[in-house]
Protein backbone atom coordinates (compact mmCIF):
# COMPACT_ATOMS: atom_id res chain seq x y z
CA UNK A 1 0.00 0.00 0.00
CA UNK A 2 3.18 2.60 0.67
CA UNK A 3 4.38 1.63 -2.86
CA UNK A 4 1.07 1.71 -3.91
CA UNK A 5 0.63 5.97 -2.60
CA UNK A 6 4.14 6.76 -3.00
CA UNK A 7 3.45 6.38 -6.82
CA UNK A 8 0.18 7.69 -6.92
CA UNK A 9 1.61 11.04 -4.68
CA UNK A 10 4.38 11.23 -7.21
CA UNK A 11 2.08 11.06 -10.15
CA UNK A 12 0.03 13.75 -8.45
CA UNK A 13 2.87 15.77 -7.81
CA UNK A 14 4.03 15.49 -11.69
CA UNK A 15 0.87 17.18 -12.84
CA UNK A 16 1.33 20.05 -10.22
CA UNK A 17 4.59 20.81 -11.60
CA UNK A 18 4.02 20.24 -15.46
CA UNK A 19 1.04 22.42 -15.30
CA UNK A 20 3.55 25.48 -14.12
CA UNK A 21 4.10 26.66 -18.20
CA UNK A 22 7.26 28.60 -17.30
CA UNK A 23 9.11 25.45 -16.54
CA UNK A 24 11.67 24.27 -19.89
CA UNK A 25 11.04 21.32 -20.91
CA UNK A 26 12.49 18.05 -19.13
CA UNK A 27 10.80 14.49 -17.86
CA UNK A 28 8.43 13.84 -14.93
CA UNK A 29 7.69 10.58 -14.54
CA UNK A 30 7.29 7.17 -16.10
CA UNK A 31 3.56 6.04 -15.44
CA UNK A 32 1.99 2.98 -17.00
CA UNK A 33 -1.96 2.22 -17.08
CA UNK A 34 -3.76 -0.92 -17.86
CA UNK A 35 -6.53 -0.60 -20.62
CA UNK A 36 -8.88 -2.72 -19.25
CA UNK A 37 -11.09 -4.58 -19.72
CA UNK A 38 -7.85 -5.48 -22.17
CA UNK A 39 -4.99 -6.30 -21.34
CA UNK A 40 -2.72 -4.20 -22.70
CA UNK A 41 -0.62 -1.86 -20.49
CA UNK A 42 0.34 1.60 -21.81
CA UNK A 43 3.54 2.75 -20.09
CA UNK A 44 4.32 6.64 -21.17
CA UNK A 45 6.61 9.41 -19.91
CA UNK A 46 5.56 12.82 -19.29
CA UNK A 47 7.86 15.49 -20.37
CA UNK A 48 6.65 19.58 -19.90
CA UNK A 49 6.45 21.66 -22.97
CA UNK A 50 5.14 25.09 -22.36
CA UNK A 51 2.02 23.90 -20.04
CA UNK A 52 1.07 21.05 -21.48
CA UNK A 53 3.20 17.76 -22.03
CA UNK A 54 3.88 15.36 -24.21
CA UNK A 55 3.68 11.54 -23.75
CA UNK A 56 6.33 8.89 -25.12
CA UNK A 57 6.34 5.32 -24.63
CA UNK A 58 4.90 1.93 -25.80
CA UNK A 59 1.91 -0.48 -25.53
CA UNK A 60 2.79 -3.93 -24.52
CA UNK A 61 0.29 -5.46 -26.30
CA UNK A 62 0.09 -8.25 -23.55
CA UNK A 63 3.45 -9.04 -23.21
CA UNK A 64 3.85 -10.17 -27.38
CA UNK A 65 7.41 -10.38 -28.91
CA UNK A 66 6.76 -6.81 -29.94
CA UNK A 67 5.80 -3.56 -28.78
CA UNK A 68 3.55 -1.12 -30.51
CA UNK A 69 4.73 2.71 -30.05
CA UNK A 70 3.18 5.46 -28.03
CA UNK A 71 3.09 8.88 -28.40
CA UNK A 72 0.86 12.21 -27.78
CA UNK A 73 -0.46 15.30 -26.05
CA UNK A 74 -1.44 15.74 -22.53
CA UNK A 75 -3.59 18.44 -21.43
CA UNK A 76 -4.99 19.79 -18.24
CA UNK A 77 -8.61 20.54 -18.52
CA UNK A 78 -10.88 22.83 -17.34
CA UNK A 79 -13.03 20.61 -15.11
CA UNK A 80 -9.75 19.24 -13.27
CA UNK A 81 -9.23 16.33 -14.85
CA UNK A 82 -5.90 15.38 -17.14
CA UNK A 83 -6.51 14.10 -21.18
CA UNK A 84 -4.41 11.56 -22.22
CA UNK A 85 -4.32 11.34 -26.05
CA UNK A 86 -2.09 9.69 -27.86
CA UNK A 87 -1.80 7.36 -31.22
CA UNK A 88 -0.92 3.65 -30.79
CA UNK A 89 1.12 2.84 -34.04
CA UNK A 90 1.08 -1.24 -34.04
CA UNK A 91 3.66 -3.34 -35.34
CA UNK A 92 1.45 -4.18 -38.42
CA UNK A 93 1.73 -0.44 -39.18
CA UNK A 94 -2.07 0.12 -38.33
CA UNK A 95 -2.66 2.65 -35.70
CA UNK A 96 -5.15 3.83 -33.32
CA UNK A 97 -6.07 7.27 -31.79
CA UNK A 98 -6.90 7.01 -27.62
CA UNK A 99 -8.27 9.48 -25.46
CA UNK A 100 -8.04 8.79 -21.46
CA UNK A 101 -9.26 11.34 -19.09
CA UNK A 102 -7.71 10.42 -15.26
CA UNK A 103 -7.94 12.30 -12.13
CA UNK A 104 -4.28 14.15 -11.33
CA UNK A 105 -4.90 12.74 -7.61
CA UNK A 106 -4.97 9.09 -8.01
CA UNK A 107 -4.67 8.36 -11.71
CA UNK A 108 -7.62 6.60 -12.50
CA UNK A 109 -9.72 7.51 -15.27
CA UNK A 110 -11.58 5.88 -18.33
CA UNK A 111 -10.05 6.05 -22.19
CA UNK A 112 -11.52 5.36 -25.84
CA UNK A 113 -10.03 4.72 -28.53
CA UNK A 114 -10.90 4.98 -32.89
CA UNK A 115 -11.64 1.68 -33.02
CA UNK A 116 -14.49 1.55 -30.78
CA UNK A 117 -13.15 0.05 -27.60
CA UNK A 118 -13.60 1.92 -24.18
CA UNK A 119 -13.06 1.36 -20.52
CA UNK A 120 -11.07 1.93 -17.24
CA UNK A 121 -7.59 3.90 -17.74
CA UNK A 122 -6.56 1.72 -14.62
CA UNK A 123 -3.62 3.32 -12.69
CA UNK A 124 -0.62 0.54 -13.02
CA UNK A 125 -3.14 -2.13 -13.25
CA UNK A 126 -1.65 -5.70 -13.67
CA UNK A 127 -5.72 -7.66 -13.91
CA UNK A 128 -4.41 -10.99 -15.08
CA UNK A 129 -6.33 -13.34 -17.78
CA UNK A 130 -7.79 -10.67 -20.03
CA UNK A 131 -8.40 -10.55 -23.69
CA UNK A 132 -6.25 -8.47 -26.05
CA UNK A 133 -7.46 -4.67 -27.24
CA UNK A 134 -9.25 -5.77 -30.60
CA UNK A 135 -6.69 -4.10 -33.41
CA UNK A 136 -8.09 -1.35 -35.64
CA UNK A 137 -9.87 -2.52 -38.83
CA UNK A 138 -7.72 -2.63 -42.01
CA UNK A 139 -9.15 -0.21 -44.47
CA UNK A 140 -10.12 -2.11 -47.35
CA UNK A 141 -11.62 -0.32 -50.52
CA UNK A 142 -11.97 -2.03 -54.24
CA UNK A 143 -14.13 -0.25 -56.79
CA UNK A 144 -14.35 -1.10 -60.34
CA UNK A 145 -16.08 -0.16 -64.11
CA UNK A 146 -15.87 -0.01 -68.32
CA UNK A 147 -18.38 -3.21 -68.86
CA UNK A 148 -18.31 -3.44 -72.67
CA UNK A 149 -22.15 -3.89 -74.26
CA UNK A 150 -23.09 -7.18 -74.61
CA UNK A 151 -26.19 -8.65 -74.93
CA UNK A 152 -28.41 -10.10 -72.01
CA UNK A 153 -31.46 -12.54 -72.79
CA UNK A 154 -34.55 -12.59 -71.24
CA UNK A 155 -34.72 -13.45 -67.75
CA UNK A 156 -31.46 -14.44 -67.63
CA UNK A 157 -28.75 -13.63 -65.07
CA UNK A 158 -25.25 -13.88 -65.38
CA UNK A 159 -22.36 -12.15 -63.25
CA UNK A 160 -20.86 -8.90 -64.55
CA UNK A 161 -17.23 -8.81 -65.61
CA UNK A 162 -15.31 -5.56 -64.88
CA UNK A 163 -12.56 -4.52 -67.31
CA UNK A 164 -11.56 -1.05 -65.30
CA UNK A 165 -10.22 -1.49 -61.86
CA UNK A 166 -10.23 2.25 -60.03
CA UNK A 167 -8.56 1.17 -57.11
CA UNK A 168 -8.07 -1.89 -55.13
CA UNK A 169 -6.51 -1.10 -51.04
CA UNK A 170 -6.51 -3.34 -48.52
CA UNK A 171 -5.12 -6.60 -50.06
CA UNK A 172 -8.11 -7.95 -51.97
CA UNK A 173 -7.92 -9.92 -54.95
CA UNK A 174 -10.28 -9.15 -58.42
CA UNK A 175 -10.04 -11.46 -61.32
CA UNK A 176 -11.65 -9.44 -64.69
CA UNK A 177 -12.31 -13.10 -66.44
CA UNK A 178 -14.64 -14.03 -63.22
CA UNK A 179 -15.60 -10.69 -61.92
CA UNK A 180 -15.38 -11.85 -58.36
CA UNK A 181 -13.84 -10.07 -55.58
CA UNK A 182 -11.75 -12.14 -52.67
CA UNK A 183 -12.77 -9.92 -49.00
CA UNK A 184 -9.26 -10.21 -47.44
CA UNK A 185 -10.66 -9.69 -44.13
CA UNK A 186 -13.84 -10.13 -42.14
CA UNK A 187 -15.94 -6.78 -41.58
CA UNK A 188 -19.34 -5.24 -42.08
CA UNK A 189 -18.60 -3.34 -45.66
CA UNK A 190 -21.11 -1.24 -47.74
CA UNK A 191 -21.35 -2.62 -51.52
CA UNK A 192 -22.59 -0.25 -54.01
CA UNK A 193 -23.27 -0.37 -57.38
CA UNK A 194 -25.16 0.96 -61.10
CA UNK A 195 -25.85 -0.90 -64.20
CA UNK A 196 -26.57 0.49 -67.50
CA UNK A 197 -29.64 -0.74 -69.60
CA UNK A 198 -30.21 0.02 -73.37
CA UNK A 199 -33.66 -0.94 -75.11
CA UNK A 200 -37.23 0.52 -75.70
CA UNK A 201 -38.97 -2.45 -73.87
CA UNK A 202 -41.29 -0.63 -71.74
CA UNK A 203 -42.60 -3.83 -69.61
CA UNK A 204 -40.08 -6.12 -67.12
CA UNK A 205 -37.68 -5.21 -64.63
CA UNK A 206 -33.71 -4.84 -65.40
CA UNK A 207 -31.61 -5.04 -62.36
CA UNK A 208 -28.63 -6.16 -60.24
CA UNK A 209 -27.34 -7.56 -56.80
CA UNK A 210 -24.25 -8.12 -55.46
CA UNK A 211 -24.20 -11.85 -54.30
CA UNK A 212 -21.81 -13.99 -52.28
CA UNK A 213 -20.62 -17.38 -53.40
CA UNK A 214 -23.46 -16.97 -56.43
CA UNK A 215 -26.07 -16.25 -53.84
CA UNK A 216 -27.69 -12.95 -53.94
CA UNK A 217 -27.67 -10.64 -50.89
CA UNK A 218 -29.89 -7.63 -52.37
CA UNK A 219 -31.93 -7.09 -55.20
CA UNK A 220 -31.84 -3.33 -57.40
CA UNK A 221 -34.15 -2.67 -60.02
CA UNK A 222 -35.40 -0.26 -62.56
CA UNK A 223 -39.32 -1.18 -63.40
CA UNK A 224 -41.21 -0.36 -66.66
CA UNK A 225 -39.52 2.63 -68.77
CA UNK A 226 -39.60 3.13 -72.34
CA UNK A 227 -36.54 5.22 -71.75
CA UNK A 228 -34.07 4.04 -73.77
CA UNK A 229 -31.19 4.14 -71.15
CA UNK A 230 -31.74 2.88 -68.01
CA UNK A 231 -29.75 2.73 -64.69
CA UNK A 232 -30.06 0.25 -62.21
CA UNK A 233 -28.40 0.89 -58.09
CA UNK A 234 -28.50 -0.83 -55.29
CA UNK A 235 -26.65 -0.32 -51.88
CA UNK A 236 -25.99 -2.75 -48.99
CA UNK A 237 -24.88 -3.26 -45.55
CA UNK A 238 -23.52 -6.77 -45.52
CA UNK A 239 -21.25 -8.66 -43.05
CA UNK A 240 -18.19 -11.09 -45.20
CA UNK A 241 -15.96 -13.34 -44.12
CA UNK A 242 -12.13 -13.06 -44.81
CA UNK A 243 -12.08 -15.23 -48.51
CA UNK A 244 -15.83 -14.45 -49.22
CA UNK A 245 -16.24 -14.22 -53.23
CA UNK A 246 -18.46 -11.25 -54.34
CA UNK A 247 -19.77 -10.76 -58.06
CA UNK A 248 -21.91 -8.30 -59.34
CA UNK A 249 -25.24 -10.37 -60.48
CA UNK A 250 -27.61 -8.45 -63.62
CA UNK A 251 -30.94 -9.99 -64.66
CA UNK A 252 -34.32 -8.67 -67.09
CA UNK A 253 -37.19 -9.24 -67.79
CA UNK A 254 -38.52 -7.19 -70.42
CA UNK A 255 -39.75 -10.43 -73.18
CA UNK A 256 -36.61 -9.61 -75.22
CA UNK A 257 -32.91 -9.46 -75.63
CA UNK A 258 -31.53 -6.25 -73.83
CA UNK A 259 -28.26 -4.46 -74.09
CA UNK A 260 -26.18 -4.06 -71.09
CA UNK A 261 -22.93 -2.62 -69.68
CA UNK A 262 -21.12 1.13 -70.60
CA UNK A 263 -17.68 2.41 -70.75
CA UNK A 264 -18.92 5.12 -68.47
CA UNK A 265 -17.85 5.28 -65.09
CA UNK A 266 -20.91 7.22 -64.46
CA UNK A 267 -23.20 4.83 -65.90
CA UNK A 268 -21.55 1.91 -64.39
CA UNK A 269 -19.58 0.58 -61.37
CA UNK A 270 -18.99 -1.56 -58.61
CA UNK A 271 -17.88 -1.22 -55.37
CA UNK A 272 -16.79 -2.81 -52.01
CA UNK A 273 -15.69 -0.29 -48.50
CA UNK A 274 -15.45 -1.68 -45.03
CA UNK A 275 -17.28 0.07 -42.34
CA UNK A 276 -15.58 -1.79 -39.55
Amino acid sequence: MRASFTIRGLLAAAFVTLSAASLSAQPFGTFTWQMQPYCNQVTLTLTNVTGNFTLDGSDNMCAAAKKASASGIGVFNPDGTVGLNFTIVLPTGRSVAVAASVSPANGQGTWTDTAGNSGTFAFFGSTPGLPARPAPASLVRFRASNVPKFALANSTETPILWQTVAYNVGGGTYTPATGIYVVPEGGTYLITASMEFDGTAATGLYCLAPAVAGSEIQWGCHANSAVATKISSVSSVHALATGDAVTLRVWQSSGGAQQVGSTSAANVHFSITRLQ
